[in-house]
């Protein structure tokens, strides 16, 4: 799921990369998050209001507001994000692969792909990126890219790990991307030292990051065992924003954003979730150790 931040959106009208679908049929409970059908009652005038009936929680109105559904414009994506490449946009397979044209990454010119989840039609994407095995695919998400991966033996970079809102801007991350293509063997001969630097500086600020959320679970944890002591039940330190946890470590916001959505920053993103459970708080150093500083 997409959780965008406030300041993305004047990115995301920027480049219009929503566009409005059929509202949801459903919602889900406001007190227990279980999802049900929205059934409509209609008044005397005709006018007709939405509501959910929960078998525990009871009956609850539904705005119109809380149905309404987007989905990301794929052609104003591959705008934003590749608009300074030789862009030649081609669906080679309905709502899983597209074209989307050459870049000169690395050293060499080549072909630039984007595929989408597995649809039933997967197999024939497969077949043409085993075709073009020097092109570089994006994916969304890690976890979708790992099977294409498999499935093809294509270079697959996700979206997620080279992306950016910056200065008002949706940007990707060429240094990385050449990077990646190095790593794969499929970049020049020259090596290139700057990707490499900057990859380096990516997981040193992760491990910063990383180590101050493990600091903030141990204070979260004595909080929580302190108040279960003299209230009689555990109490949950409110978690510091990610600009607040930034500060405290030096790094401004963008970088902090940057982090986050990098591919290799999975165990930072759990530790950040966690931070929400005191159940997993307080059993915290039974299952983690501490991290050594850097």
């Amino acid at each position: 799921m997409i959780r965008w931040k406030s300041e993305d959106w004047a990115v995301i009208e920027k480049y219009q990369l929503l566009r409005e679908i059929e509202p949801s049929g459903s919602a889900n409970c406001s007190d227990c998050s279980r999802r049900y059908e929205v059934e409509y009652i209609c008044d005397r005038s005709g006018n007709a209001t939405g509501y959910i009936n929960c078998e525990d929680c009871g009956l609850e109105h539904v705005s119109t507001d809380r149905l309404r559904r987007w989905q990301i414009d794929t052609t104003a994506m591959f705008q934003a994000l590749f608009g300074d490449l030789n862009l030649a946009m081609d669906e080679q397979v309905p709502n899983c692969l597209w074209k989307i044209g050459r870049a000169n990454w690395a050293g060499y010119s080549r072909y630039v792909w984007f595929v989408r989840s597995f649809s039933i039609r997967y197999r024939d994407a497969v077949e043409i990126l085993k075709k073009n095995p020097k092109a570089i695919v994006f994916a969304p998400m890690k976890d979708g890219s790992d099977r294409w991966r498999d499935a093809t033996g294509s270079l697959l970079i996700p979206l997620e790990g080279i992306t950016s809102f910056e200065t008002g801007k949706l940007v990707i991350d060429v240094e990385e991307i050449e990077g990646l293509i190095d790593d794969a063997g499929l970049g020049s001969s020259e090596k290139k030292i700057r990707p490499i630097r900057k990859r380096a500086e990516m997981t040193a600020k992760i491990e910063l990051l990383t180590n101050a959320v493990i600091e903030f679970i141990q204070s979260a944890r004595d909080y929580a065992f302190l108040t279960l002591r003299t209230v009689g039940a555990p109490e949950l330190l409110p978690r510091p924003t990610q600009k607040k946890l930034g500060e405290s470590v030096g790094l401004k916001p963008y970088e902090v954003s940057k982090c986050f959505k990098n591919a290799s920053s999975r165990e930072l993103r759990m530790l950040w979730n966690m931070a929400l459970n005191i159940d997993m708080i307080m059993k915290y150093d039974k299952r983690f150790r501490r991290r050594r500083k850097t």
